[in-house]
Parts: structure tokens; C-alpha cells; sequence
């Protein structure tokens, strides 16, 4: 006769808890209200601007400052006037990077997001 062994093993009230949050991350959400979407659309549309804005800058800070310790602490002066001189553009469309990525966003998601305030609004003043 064949014989059958199986181990049972209890799941902690920790890992149950772990399990129950991953789940929820791949489930849809039934009761994900319109406050938390028209958070999430209003933060991709700032993040993605700032994020834009912000790399510019700091790539155009970092090889202006790589000009600069060529000056100063190499010597190097052709080298880092060079450096210098591509570094200055980066960081000087940064912010009007920003503002051409923000005024993007605002075009692609702000009727979805101008509907979604409104919708919110009016379910707030049709409960009181």
C-alpha cells in the first residue's frame, strides 16, 4: 500500500498580514474612491514635470561643476571652460522644462481630472 504524508504548516498572523497586502496590490480595487484617483492623476502630472525639470538641472549642475574642478584644482582650463559652457544650457532650460512638461500634463489629463473634481463636488454637496 502506497502510504500518504502531507505537513501542515499554520500561517502566522504576520505572514497573513504580508499575503493580505500583496494581494490587495494585484486585486482591482472596487472602493478606490475618486479622492485617491484624481490624487494619483494630479501627482503623475507634477512628478512628471518636476522629474523633468529636476534631471535637467542637476545634469547640467554636475558637468558645470566638472568644468569648474578642472579649473580650479587641474588646471585644466581649456578643458573646463569647455565643460563649463556645455554644462550652463541644461540647467538653464530646466525650468522652462518644467513648465512645458507641466502645461503637457495639464492638456492630456485635465479634463479627466477637471470631471473628476467636479464629480467629487457634487457628491459632497448632494450629501449635505
Amino acid at each position: 500500500m502506497d502510504k500518504f504524508d502531507y505537513t501542515y504548516k499554520a500561517v502566522t498572523d504576520s505572514e497573513r498580514k504580508e499575503i493580505e497586502y500583496i494581494k490587495r496590490q494585484y486585486q482591482p480595487d472596487p472602493q478606490m474612491d475618486g479622492l485617491a484617483k484624481l490624487r494619483r492623476l494630479n501627482n503623475k502630472v507634477n512628478g512628471n514635470a518636476m522629474m523633468a525639470g529636476l534631471v535637467s538641472g542637476v545634469v547640467g549642475l554636475l558637468i558645470f561643476g566638472g568644468g569648474m574642478a578642472m579649473i580650479l584644482e587641474f588646471a585644466m582650463i581649456a578643458l573646463g571652460i569647455v565643460l563649463c559652457v556645455v554644462g550652463v544650457p541644461p540647467m538653464a532650460i530646466a525650468y522652462p522644462l518644467y513648465k512645458k512638461v507641466l502645461a503637457r500634463g495639464k492638456a492630456k489629463y485635465g479634463d479627466e481630472i477637471i470631471s473628476l473634481t467636479e464629480q467629487l463636488l457634487g457628491d459632497k454637496n448632494e450629501n449635505h
